[in-house]
Formats: C-alpha cells, sequence, structure tokens
C-alpha cells in the first residue's frame, strides 16, 4: 500500500450553522490521507498514480459551496475523490474550523471520516 497525504490545505469559506458563519466565512483546514495498491503504480508515470494537485482543485470547488456542518464536508470529499479516483482504497478525511465563533476559547474543531473500499 502506498499513502498519499495531503496536509493542510487551507480555504475561507462558508461552512457554519450560524448566520454570520454563512456570511463572514471561516478559516477551514483540511487534511487528506489516500491509500492505494502498489501494483497500480508504474515509476515516473503521474497517470498510474493519484494527481494531489487534482486532489486540491476538487476540494476547493466544494468549498465553494454553502455548508452547514463540517460532517457534511467530510461525506462530500469522500464521495468525489472516491468517484473521480477509482485506485483509491481507503481515504481518511478531517475537517477543521480554526477559532469557531463559540462562546469560548478554542484554538479548532475539526470531524474526521473514513472510508474503506469493501
Amino acid at each position: 500500500m502506498t499513502l498519499i497525504a495531503l496536509e493542510g490545505l487551507r480555504f475561507n469559506a462558508a461552512i457554519g450553522h450560524y448566520q454570520e458563519e454563512q456570511v463572514l466565512k471561516n478559516t477551514i483546514m483540511v487534511d487528506i490521507y489516500l491509500e492505494i495498491s502498489d501494483s497500480t503504480f508504474h515509476e515516473e508515470a503521474l497517470e498510474s498514480t493519484i494527481n494531489y494537485e487534482q486532489v486540491y482543485f476538487l476540494v476547493k470547488e466544494i468549498m465553494l459551496l454553502r455548508m452547514e456542518l463540517l460532517e457534511t464536508v467530510c461525506n462530500r470529499i469522500i464521495n468525489t475523490l472516491n468517484k473521480t479516483f477509482p485506485a483509491i482504497n481507503a481515504l481518511k478525511v478531517r475537517v477543521g474550523k480554526l477559532h469557531p465563533s463559540i462562546h469560548g476559547i478554542i484554538e479548532k474543531v475539526y470531524v474526521q471520516k473514513e472510508w474503506v473500499r469493501e
């Protein structure tokens, strides 16, 4: 198995339950961990692996959508990557909101979901 990780993707996105979060937006951090089989990889052949630039742009498109829950964001990322890259055997996605607008001091909150091909 080969692990491909994209960590620290950062977006300013309208994700949140409260009206001010939809208007002012939040800083969202995304970490993605993809597992692919070594048998599909051919040295120096980008088409035999996962193009992480394409992953970034797919996630960026998702972040343009208005959503209330981090769980929804995770699900959309997993579903999109799974459909786009059939070579993925497993995915772990963590979506965090930095300094969420709650009554208290908190650095970040995140949701993490995992998917494994059956």
